[in-house]
């Protein structure tokens, strides 16, 4: 039987297949050393991986880490350490419930600025979580639903069964030609 993380990474395949066909660059948003969720999986699939974290202590944990082209230290709500550098794809997994609602939407347009396909995942409405690993950031300060990722121009599949405690959304956005 398929654990939770295997099954939804199939269902997050079926939702967008596209992720897995572009291989190239892609920028990761956020892993502590407990959870790099699908890390190994989009770097066997060819992708040249460049980590973003906010918290010294997990940039130095993954220092070496055979997935990882780079490690950039900084905050997806503020993306100047990227300058005008460019990826095919940006998955931010477990990562929008770290950033409060009045921050969201200049983080996801921070990372569309810098990538062509923009992928999240985050658990479905409330799920209770205080600092962890002595990570202020680990804290979950959004409570996210379908509405308020369409609302922004991404797609919307829930992963799992609909309820806070077992399920998670995903929402991708892919930019338009010309843009």
């Amino acid at each position: 039987m398929a654990t939770p993380i295997a099954a939804r990474f199939e269902q997050l395949k079926l939702r967008i297949p596209q992720l897995f066909d572009l291989s190239g660059t892609l920028l990761y948003v956020g892993a502590n050393h407990k959870r790099a969720h699908y890390l190994k999986e989009l770097a066997t699939v060819g992708y040249v991986i460049t980590l973003l974290e906010i918290f010294l202590r997990n940039v130095e944990f993954y220092r070496g880490n055979p997935y990882l082209r780079e490690i950039i230290h900084g905050d997806v709500r503020d993306l100047d350490v990227l300058g005008k550098r460019q990826w095919d794809a940006a998955f931010w997994w477990h990562g929008p419930e770290h950033v409060f609602p009045h921050q969201l939407g200049q983080a996801l347009t921070n990372l569309e600025a810098h990538a062509n396909l923009v992928v999240l995942g985050c658990p479905w409405g409330f799920f209770k979580q205080h600092a962890v690993f002595g990570n202020r950031n680990e804290e979950h300060v959004g409570a996210y639903y379908p509405a308020g990722f369409e609302v922004l121009g991404y797609k919307v599949a829930t992963l799992g069964c609909v309820d806070v405690r077992s399920s998670n959304l995903l929402a991708w956005k892919e930019r338009s030609v010309g843009d």
